[in-house]
């Protein structure tokens, strides 16, 4: 069994059948062929120079039946169709990862961002409520240091005017 370029219809294809036969001319061989499913023999004379490969008798075994399976609708879906489907689900799966992976590092830099304006923020806050609880503060040490200076006034002048008064003996049989 050969296969070989032949002419058929005005173009060159190929052709695979069973030599028949060899036809040895000057020196120069020619093969006789006949396909199978036909009753004569090929008109024309296969060369050498057009053979493109023969058979040598070494089958693969089971290569027919897993052919067979694979033309029928469950052999071409359980071969063909389910391993794209699942070729096809991991590479969006690494994908899907990859976009994530990328987003994620931008994700974490605005996070980071987002808790330093967020302390800076705080820290302002606090600062503002220590510059506004001292100065309550002063204000309220100012009230208190002229409440104090009313009160030792007021204290002094008692002072003063129980030094005016005169002395209360209390012993009159003197």
């Amino acid at each position: 069994v050969i296969t070989f370029w032949t002419i058929i219809d005005g173009n060159k294809v190929k052709n695979t059948h069973r030599i028949i036969g060899v036809n040895s001319r000057n020196g120069s061989v020619s093969f006789v062929t006949k396909g199978d499913n036909n009753d004569v023999k090929d008109s024309i004379e296969v060369y050498p120079s057009d053979i493109i490969g023969k058979w040598t008798g070494v089958k693969i075994g089971g290569f027919g039946s897993v052919m067979s399976f694979l033309r029928t609708k469950t052999g071409f879906f359980v071969c063909i169709i389910i391993p794209i489907a699942l070729f096809f689900l991991f590479e969006l799966y690494k994908f899907i990862v990859t976009i994530v992976e990328i987003k994620r590092p931008a994700a974490v830099q605005l996070d980071e961002e987002e808790i330093k304006k967020k302390a800076i923020e705080e820290y302002l806050a606090q600062q503002k409520e220590l510059s506004d609880s001292a100065g309550k503060d002063s204000a309220a040490d100012t009230e208190t240091t002229d409440s104090e200076k009313d009160n030792s006034e007021a204290e002094a002048k008692t002072t003063d005017s129980g030094s005016n008064q005169p002395e209360n003996n209390d012993n009159k049989d003197e």
